[in-house]
Protein backbone atom coordinates (compact mmCIF):
# COMPACT_ATOMS: atom_id res chain seq x y z
CA UNK A 1 0.00 0.00 0.00
CA UNK A 2 1.43 3.43 -1.05
CA UNK A 3 1.59 6.90 0.58
CA UNK A 4 -1.72 8.09 -1.42
CA UNK A 5 -3.93 5.18 -0.88
CA UNK A 6 -3.11 5.19 3.18
CA UNK A 7 -3.96 9.01 2.85
CA UNK A 8 -6.86 8.27 0.97
CA UNK A 9 -8.11 5.40 3.55
CA UNK A 10 -7.54 7.48 6.52
CA UNK A 11 -9.23 10.89 5.36
CA UNK A 12 -12.51 8.31 4.96
CA UNK A 13 -12.25 7.87 8.41
CA UNK A 14 -12.05 11.54 9.55
CA UNK A 15 -15.75 14.27 8.92
CA UNK A 16 -14.99 16.98 7.01
CA UNK A 17 -14.56 18.99 9.61
CA UNK A 18 -12.03 16.86 10.95
CA UNK A 19 -9.85 17.09 7.20
CA UNK A 20 -10.23 20.68 7.85
CA UNK A 21 -9.02 21.09 10.80
CA UNK A 22 -6.02 18.76 9.78
CA UNK A 23 -4.83 21.06 6.91
CA UNK A 24 -5.37 24.06 8.47
CA UNK A 25 -3.44 22.84 11.71
CA UNK A 26 -0.67 22.31 9.49
CA UNK A 27 -0.88 25.73 7.60
CA UNK A 28 -0.77 27.54 11.02
CA UNK A 29 0.33 24.95 13.88
CA UNK A 30 -2.12 26.51 16.24
CA UNK A 31 -4.80 23.84 17.47
CA UNK A 32 -7.05 26.38 19.57
CA UNK A 33 -7.15 28.75 15.72
CA UNK A 34 -7.84 26.04 14.26
CA UNK A 35 -10.56 24.73 15.61
CA UNK A 36 -12.33 28.25 15.67
CA UNK A 37 -11.95 28.05 12.20
CA UNK A 38 -13.43 24.62 11.88
CA UNK A 39 -16.05 23.95 14.02
CA UNK A 40 -18.58 26.46 15.45
CA UNK A 41 -17.19 28.32 18.63
CA UNK A 42 -18.35 31.78 18.09
CA UNK A 43 -20.17 31.66 21.54
CA UNK A 44 -17.45 29.23 23.87
CA UNK A 45 -15.36 30.65 25.98
CA UNK A 46 -11.44 30.04 25.57
CA UNK A 47 -11.04 27.20 27.92
CA UNK A 48 -13.55 25.26 26.21
CA UNK A 49 -12.01 25.57 22.87
CA UNK A 50 -8.77 25.06 24.23
CA UNK A 51 -9.88 21.99 25.75
CA UNK A 52 -11.60 20.98 22.61
CA UNK A 53 -8.71 21.53 20.30
CA UNK A 54 -7.18 19.62 22.64
CA UNK A 55 -8.94 16.46 22.47
CA UNK A 56 -8.51 16.52 18.40
CA UNK A 57 -4.65 17.00 18.31
CA UNK A 58 -5.12 13.63 20.79
CA UNK A 59 -7.46 11.95 18.43
CA UNK A 60 -5.34 8.93 16.68
CA UNK A 61 -7.01 8.98 13.76
CA UNK A 62 -5.88 13.03 13.41
CA UNK A 63 -2.64 12.46 14.63
CA UNK A 64 -2.08 10.10 12.11
CA UNK A 65 -3.64 12.04 9.70
CA UNK A 66 -1.45 15.53 10.28
CA UNK A 67 1.92 12.68 10.11
CA UNK A 68 0.59 11.90 6.79
CA UNK A 69 0.09 15.05 5.44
Amino acid sequence: MNDKTIATNMSKKLTPKQEKFCYKYIETGNASEVYRRSYDAENMKSETVNREAKKLIDNPKITTRIETL
